[in-house]
């Protein structure tokens, strides 16, 4: 497989877990993201129970790590103490650092969850892949996008940028982007669906290879949509990146939009990947 914008390993970057906590955060799952913070409560749990547990007679009741631990739970929630509680000043002290500690991780828990459902999430369908057919008359490549939720996308820009690999005269392996324009690029609102078109003309970069030319290059082509949630209220991005082998030349895509009987619009997702050779 070809190098993409995909799998890339980045070597030696100056970067670390602590300076990029909250980026590798919001970027987990949901699922991982609530493991993460069990973890952390468990083993902040686990670490002052230990406390606890080292020191006999710093807490009432029976000398075990079970009720050091639970002890432990009760004073980094904050809740108040039943018939454990501390009875010594080295058991007074671990339990003022611990609700603290309690209280400090309850606020940053509260905020990270609050950031994370308040990142706007987008579900925009690219299709699996591009055509080259005749449009209007002329040569053309085609992509089609479409929003899956029933939010709506504002002011939406549609970009296409073509990467190839070169070589200068002086033997520099360079990575090269050329933006490829389209023939309508922004749009007021994206709600259905849109299709990208590329005119290969005189002015295009693709406009001297045969179709056959570009399925079997090695250029990489990236669509990325840029907009304002109106939900949200929040600038979101999608991209996509097609390889030349994604191209099907002398294809055109199944009609997805229909027009019901109350003058309303429907998308049909299930023809979204559809392509008829013409």
């Amino acid at each position: 497989m070809r190098e993409n914008l995909y799998n890339i390993k980045k070597k030696n970057a100056p970067l670390s877990l602590k300076d990029d906590l909250y980026f590798h955060l919001m970027k987990l799952s949901w699922a991982k993201f609530i493991l993460f913070f069990l973890l952390v409560y468990f083993s902040l749990n686990i670490i002052f129970a230990t406390l606890y547990f080292v020191m006999p007679n710093s807490i009432s009741g029976e000398h075990t790590f079970l009720n050091s631990f639970f002890f432990s739970v009760q004073t980094l929630s904050t809740v108040g103490y039943g018939s454990i509680h501390p009875i010594s000043f080295y058991g007074n002290l671990i339990s003022v650092i611990e609700m603290f500690s309690g209280m400090l991780s309850i606020a940053l828990m509260t905020g990270l969850i609050f950031s994370k459902f308040s990142l706007p999430k987008v579900h925009i369908m690219f299709t699996k892949n591009m055509i080259i057919t005749n449009f209007e008359g002329q040569r053309a490549l085609m992509f089609r996008l479409a929003n899956a939720r029933s939010n709506r996308i504002m002011n939406a820009e549609i970009g296409l940028t073509m990467l190839y690999d070169t070589v200068s005269k002086e033997g520099i392996h360079l990575r090269k982007f050329e933006e490829l324009k389209l023939r309508k690029s922004k749009t007021p609102f994206f709600s259905l669906s849109l299709t990208g078109v590329h005119i290969i003309d005189e002015n295009s970069p693709l406009f001297e290879m045969s179709d056959e030319k570009i399925s079997s290059s090695t250029i990489e082509l990236v669509v990325s949509l840029l907009g304002l949630d109106d939900t949200y209220g929040q600038t979101i991005h999608a991209v996509k990146m097609y390889q030349s082998n994604d191209i099907i030349c002398g294809a055109r895509f199944a009609d997805i939009l229909n027009r019901e009987e109350d003058g309303s619009r429907t998308i049909d997702f299930a023809n979204f990947n559809k392509v008829y050779e013409e």
